[in-house]
């Protein structure tokens, strides 16, 4: 979709907007260009964010296009969760880890039962503003840490923070398609691969699904089997002849 000036408009998901934007703010915390900003609707009227260039921006726009044009009761690959759910997971989650990074001391992470509920409980068109406003918020609090932190028994760096934000994004998108070539592409990165074997092997037990054997050539499944996924089987056959374990 583009505006008369030949300008593609940012995704609208749930009544909130991804923008591109050209400033700068002379400030040495925001010493790199601000490029993107959101449109959130809130009780008291809509407010925007305005936000430096936000780490994961290119998996989070790729997940708000699917999300477009996914139902809320759709399946997903996740068994037992539906997009509804996915989509639930991920604003618990971002709002979970950005309150791990704004607190003055350690405190446990709370399960995946008492975060989730109440996002679940929410209308779609809810849920889905309250993922673009968690995740938001997620980035603000990056911005403002530079020590670890412990999420679910594994200590992650800023940095791996970052990377796992991007993971979560990029895995779910998959739940969400079931593997298109985005998917493909996107979990080949071999960061995302280093930091799915160093986080599994640290995270506390059962927040994961069981992780798959895979003996592929091909990057992306290597990736989802760590995760606990399966390739989709025409991935194989437009790789002429990888196979799975």
């Amino acid at each position: 979709m583009h505006n008369d000036a030949g300008v593609r408009n940012p995704p609208d998901v749930g009544g909130c907007r991804i923008q591109n934007l050209s400033m700068r703010v002379p400030t040495p915390a925001w010493s790199r260009p601000l490029v993107a900003s959101a449109v959130i609707g809130l009780r008291r009227g809509p407010a925007l964010v305005a936000l430096r260039k936000p780490p994961a921006e290119e998996e989070l726009r790729a997940l708000l296009s699917t999300l477009g044009s996914i139902k809320p009761d759709d399946e997903t690959q996740c068994t037992d969760w539906s997009a509804h759910d996915l989509v639930a997971h991920l604003a618990a989650g971002s709002r979970e880890m950005a309150e791990l990074l704004e607190a003055p001391r350690p405190r446990p992470t709370r399960d995946l039962v008492e975060r989730e509920g109440p996002y679940r409980a929410m209308s779609d068109r809810s849920l889905r503003r309250a993922f673009v406003a968690e995740g938001l918020r997620l980035v603000s609090a990056i911005e403002r840490r530079n020590t670890p932190l412990l999420f679910t028994g594994a200590e992650l760096t800023v940095d791996q923070v970052i990377t796992h934000a991007r993971s979560e994004l990029v895995l779910h998108r998959f739940d969400l398609t079931g593997g298109d070539e985005i998917d493909r592409v996107a979990l080949a990165d071999p960061t995302l691969f280093h930091h799915a074997v160093q986080v599994v092997a640290t995270m506390d037990a059962g927040v994961l699904p069981p992780s798959h054997g895979v003996n592929d050539d091909e990057p992306a499944a290597r990736l989802l089997g760590i995760w606990g996924r399966r390739p989709p089987a025409h991935w194989h056959s437009s790789a002429g002849g990888s196979t799975r374990a």
